[in-house]
């Protein structure tokens, strides 16, 4: 792979995850670097990061900027996966409620907890770059469940993804170790890196399981609920390392 398309690939992914204008908008090199996600996780919460060097207090601003450079695409995902879920139906039944565009409770509820606990745990951070941590291995979650899960029978974004992720375990590798050099020297303990991805692991883990026996399948709404709850239980588990 040459440099080149790397860089192209990267920009394509920071593209499609973000709102960060990248000037790149191809889907399908977007999907072919999927395993690059942690290092889109590391932009985000680096800059999400800023205004907590100004103070703790200033932790909600933070994840205000992480959720919105998403578009809040990853919190609607999370409502909508939510929702099917909860709602105890299975196949094609879930699969509905999940595109239904109008939300239940349940999913509001859902996103409440996992915003509250993420800021409760932020809230405690000494580093501000302790978010970036957190954030990389969140959006490590992308990659990790696209790798585990079963493509959706239909065609669409998250099967473009999921296809294609399969075939990138050594470019993820290298990416994971590109982000914990970035954030040793930065004063983040490299336990906090290894618990998130840990973390991250085993939160892409259960969400895959849920979705294959609620939907049969894994698709884009999966992938981003399992980012968001991948960032909750990374931030609590970072607070307890560092906290």
């Amino acid at each position: 792979m040459s440099l080149r398309r790397l860089i192209r690939g990267f920009a394509s992914l920071l593209s499609f995850l973000t709102v960060i204008p990248t000037g790149v908008h191809d889907l399908w090199l977007a999907a072919e670097h999927l395993p690059l996600a942690p290092l889109v996780g590391l932009v985000v919460g680096a800059l999400s990061s800023l205004p907590m060097y100004l103070g703790t207090q200033y932790a909600g601003a933070s994840l205000a900027i992480a959720y919105l450079m998403s578009g809040l695409l990853h919190l609607e995902a999370l409502a909508d996966f939510a929702d099917a879920y909860l709602s105890g139906r299975r196949g094609v039944d879930a699969l509905k409620i999940m595109k239904d565009p109008r939300k239940g409770g349940k999913a509001l509820a859902a996103v409440t907890v996992t915003v509250m606990l993420t800021y409760s745990a932020v809230s405690n951070y000494r580093n501000p770059l302790t978010l970036a941590a957190v954030t990389a291995s969140a959006y490590e979650s992308l990659f990790i469940t696209a790798a585990l899960g079963e493509p959706p029978p239909y065609e669409g974004l998250g099967r473009l993804f999921i296809t294609s992720s399969g075939r990138g375990f050594l470019a993820n590798a290298a990416a994971l170790v590109v982000t914990a050099a970035a954030l040793f020297p930065a004063g983040v303990p490299l336990l906090v890196w290894g618990v998130g991805n840990a973390v991250a692991l085993a939160v892409s883990a259960l969400v895959t399981r849920a979705a294959h026996k609620v939907l049969g399948f894994v698709n884009g709404d999966v992938l981003g609920a399992a980012l968001e709850v991948s960032r909750a239980a990374s931030a609590l588990a970072a607070m307890a390392v560092v906290g």
